[in-house]
């Protein structure tokens, strides 16, 4: 616990200094993280994030970090070490505002596993971990994808509430969850089950590039799985 609250400090220091205001977003991978990269319109594949993994740690601070570029320009081009680049500052981002937003009891570093897990704002939903009937709300966090898990009152609630409702509840339930990822959410589950009544927990993939100056960025949904 100590530990995880000097990330959390630390977190907050270099957010007051980083933080741009960019809208925050989550997204979720599967099982196979290497199977579906998350920057959408980019050029990251699946073998330069393989070939990238070795070499990129997640460090004291809580983020993400290349810790041996003589090592990996050994493996990848310019062209790639900058688009592992762009990846790792575009989740470096999420992860800050993630945490900052969340309890401290509620997040899990792992450095080994190079993981950030995040569970939902509410801990009864944290203790309904365990329970495989109902699944578990969490984001899980590796710096070249995210894996949203939704348990199955959450989805069945999202699904008779509407989009619009069901994004606000996104939204409360992972306290600083940006408008575009929430809504897409909801739409999406919305659109691919109706209202019909889920008895699965669930996890959605969601792609993600955050807006500069000359792109405005975009958010698209990769698929769904079931916990």
């Amino acid at each position: 616990m100590k530990k995880i609250k000097k990330i959390v400090a630390t977190l907050l220091t270099a957010t007051m200094v980083f933080n741009l205001g960019m809208t925050v977003a989550f997204a979720g991978t599967d099982d196979q993280y290497l199977v579906q990269p998350v920057i959408l319109g980019g050029e990251i594949t699946e073998e330069i994030i393989s070939k990238a993994d070795p070499y990129i740690d997640l460090g004291q601070n809580g983020l993400f970090e290349i810790s041996n570029y003589d090592d990996l320009s050994q493996v990848l081009t310019v062209t790639e070490i900058e688009l592992v680049e762009e990846q790792i500052s575009n989740i470096n981002i999420e992860l800050r505002n993630s945490i900052n937003a969340s309890d401290i009891e509620n997040v899990s570093v792992n450095e080994s596993s190079k993981l950030v897990t995040i569970y939902a704002k509410d801990t009864e939903d944290v203790l309904m971990a365990t329970s495989r009937k109902e699944g578990v709300n969490k984001i899980e966090w590796r710096w070249f994808g995210i894996r949203m898990y939704f348990s199955k009152s959450v989805v069945n609630h999202i699904l008779n509430a509407g989009v619009a409702a069901g994004a606000t509840y996104i939204g409360i339930q992972f306290p600083g969850v940006g408008t575009a990822i929430a809504s897409a959410i909801s739409a999406y589950l919305i659109t691919e089950f109706g209202t019909q009544h889920i008895s699965r927990a669930i996890y959605v993939d969601v792609g993600l590039k955050l807006p500069d100056l000359l792109d405005p960025g975009f958010v698209g949904i990769r698929g769904f799985g079931f916990q």
